[in-house]
């Protein structure tokens, strides 16, 4: 039987359009690819999908956000990528040296193939087929200089505030619509002897490829970008045993649980690069361990400089522990009631009544009332001349009690208030994990004590809301408290809270290679100059500690926003960043995301630029 070729332009389904910040992008550009005869080429969804999707999963970042995975064994190459529409499928395919492409939807839940793929408008649009096909695709010489100096805008997000603008905006669009003409003119030479850069395509029965049959699958024996979930499930290797992925819900609470496809997308995934800590593994055992207790460890604190991982170190527990994780972010004004809900009119009003208004017109004393006037304060909550040793935590109290029995009433009255919960509150009502970051900023140190209740385990961990419902905590609740004690205008957090945390872990800046893998995980930036970068980023620090300079910062996110930098203007100057890198551009780049933020007076920016001039030059 005769394998006919594919008609190339339903492959590249030309029919769809660039969505978010991609919309602003020219269709066409008079810069084509060497094999073409035109004058004009077009950018292409699927092409632009592809490449980003294959490049962030060769750097270990495709994780974040999106399931990818590209494998070889032998002349045939393998490709995965999570289902845009349901996350509980994912689309795979196989492409053999002869151009036969066989693809499915394979259902994670039935561990089979459910459908076909299909392509088309209204459909996909071979964004997986493309992604199977780019190891051939990338290895003629003008799609692989094009596909390095595309790199580094492929690491911003198309629906980022950071989106390019002006003439990056504009190389952006002359380089993708570059390899997209590259790719199609080179999949219309797939028959062509002359042209041996050809890929070779068949054409498949309409627009439906052959289903892909899981049992007569090879495994891969390369993998050459992401983490397969289909392919490489039969067999592991002692690589993949190792691997922290293995990681994810190893420590499982609650095994047996079956999640809402909503909180299914709550739950992280460790990345396959990912350097997880030893101490996050040790909460996770400990805190999995401690549930054959009446009242098992489900606190933990975590405290530190910032950029040393705590947040991520939070969402990683989460992950071992397989419960979804959600997050507060406390500010200076930040009030127990912040922390349990809000009240809305129930008249379609879409912001909720201040609590100050709330307490004016219910005369009753605001918590600054409160801390200025204690003794005026327990006047207007008891109605009762107030007692010489009044102290303002006992107004509070008290405070707290008439406001939720107040809201409580006004609920129930012809329904004109209505109580949504917060963030805090649906995870202890069902059991998620929870960070309450940076709580020491806040300006009123009792605030969290109101949460004690809540930060008890076992049978007296409860807690009423405004609407008058005893809630009780779900014994797999874990609350995170992400903290630092060293930076302008962080206090210290409140013995109570302190004393209910099960398990504190203080966490270092971590050593000079540590720091080297995470930005390389988080950028793709492998050059050797990231060594000297970071001995600089280490000297900073030191001289802040020498020179007693407090005012400023200089961690992981300065180190990886300079990085980013240092990317960004040489794709701007068209240097490959893996060659030698200028020194003036590295020291220009780190007047701006380094020095300027290590300190806010000019002399003590002087002082951290002396360090940076004793590695890099103007």
């Amino acid at each position: 039987m005769r394998v006919k070729e594919m008609e190339i332009k339903e492959f590249f389904n030309f029919g769809k359009t660039l969505k978010n910040n991609l919309e602003d992008l020219s269709m066409s550009c008079s810069s084509v690819s060497c094999f073409s005869s035109s004058t004009t080429s077009k950018a292409i969804c699927s092409v632009y999908k592809a490449l980003r999707s294959y490049y962030l999963a060769s750097i270990g970042s495709i994780t974040l956000y999106r399931h990818c995975y590209v494998g070889k064994n032998a002349d045939i190459y393998y490709s995965e990528l999570a289902d845009a529409d349901d996350e509980s499928l994912i689309q795979i395919c196989k492409v053999t040296s002869e151009g036969t492409i066989t693809a499915g939807i394979y259902d994670k839940a039935t561990k089979s193939i459910r459908d076909n793929y299909s392509f088309g408008r209204g459909s996909r649009d071979n964004t997986l087929v493309l992604l199977a096909l780019l190891p051939q695709l990338l290895e003629e010489p003008e799609a692989k200089r094009y596909y390095e100096e595309i790199q580094p805008y492929l690491l911003i997000e198309d629906d980022s505030a950071e989106w390019l603008v002006g003439r990056k905006k504009d190389e952006f669009n002359e380089l993708l619509c570059i390899m997209s003409d590259n790719f199609y003119q080179r999949l219309r030479y797939r028959q062509d002897s002359a042209k041996p850069v050809g890929v070779k395509v068949n054409e498949p029965s309409g627009k439906t490829y052959m289903r892909i049959q899981l049992k007569v699958l090879d495994e891969p024996t390369e993998t050459l970008a992401g983490t397969a979930k289909v392919f490489c499930q039969k067999t592991k290797s002692k690589k993949a045993t190792s691997s922290v992925v293995e990681y994810n819900g190893k420590y499982a609470l609650e095994p047996g649980r079956k999640w809402t496809p909503e909180e299914e997308l709550m739950i992280p995934l460790i990345p396959e690069t990912y350097s997880l800590p030893e101490y996050i593994i040790d909460a996770a055992k400990t805190i999995k361990a401690s549930s054959v207790f009446k009242t098992p460890m489900r606190n933990l604190l975590l405290s530190g400089p910032a950029g040393t991982g705590k947040t991520e170190s939070s969402r990683m527990l989460c992950a071992m522990l397989k419960i979804p994780y959600t997050k507060t972010t406390c500010s200076v004004d930040t009030d127990i009631f912040s922390l349990l809900g809000q009240v809305y009119p129930n008249m379609g009003a879409s912001s909720p009544i201040s609590y100050a208004t709330y307490l004016k017109d219910k005369g009753l004393p605001t918590p600054i009332d409160i801390e200025f006037d204690p003794s005026g304060s327990y006047e207007k909550l008891t109605g009762s001349k107030a007692p010489e040793d009044v102290d303002a935590t006992e107004c509070y109290s008290m405070l707290i009690a008439k406001l939720l029995e107040s809201i409580r009433e006004d609920c129930s009255k012809d329904k004109d208030l209505v109580y949504v919960e917060s963030d805090l509150i649906k995870a202890v009502r069902y059991g998620y994990g929870h960070e309450i970051q940076e709580p020491t900023v806040i300006k009123r140190a009792g605030v969290l004590v109101g949460l004690n209740a809540l930060l008890e385990n076992g049978e007296g961990a409860f807690i009423t809301l405004p609407t008058g419902e005893v809630i009780k905590k779900h014994p797999n609740c874990c609350i995170i408290v992400t903290t630092n004690t060293d930076y302008e205008g962080c206090g210290s957090l409140n013995q109570s809270v302190l004393s209910r945390m099960d398990i504190v872990e203080i966490i270092d800046n971590p050593e000079k290679d540590e720091i080297m893998k995470r930005i390389t995980y988080k950028t793709g930036f492998k050059n050797r100059v990231l060594s000297k970068m970071a001995d600089v980023i280490e000297e900073i620090n030191k001289c802040f500690v020498d020179e007693q300079i407090t005012d400023g910062v200089c961690g992981m996110r300065e180190f990886e926003n300079w990085v980013k930098a240092v990317m960004l203007e040489c794709a701007e100057r068209g240097i490959d960043a893996k060659d030698e890198i200028p020194s003036e551009l590295i020291y220009t780049e780190a007047l701006r995301t380094v020095i300027s933020k290590a300190s806010q007076t000019e002399e003590d920016r002087l002082t951290v630029l002396s360090v940076l001039e004793n590695t890099f030059s103007k």
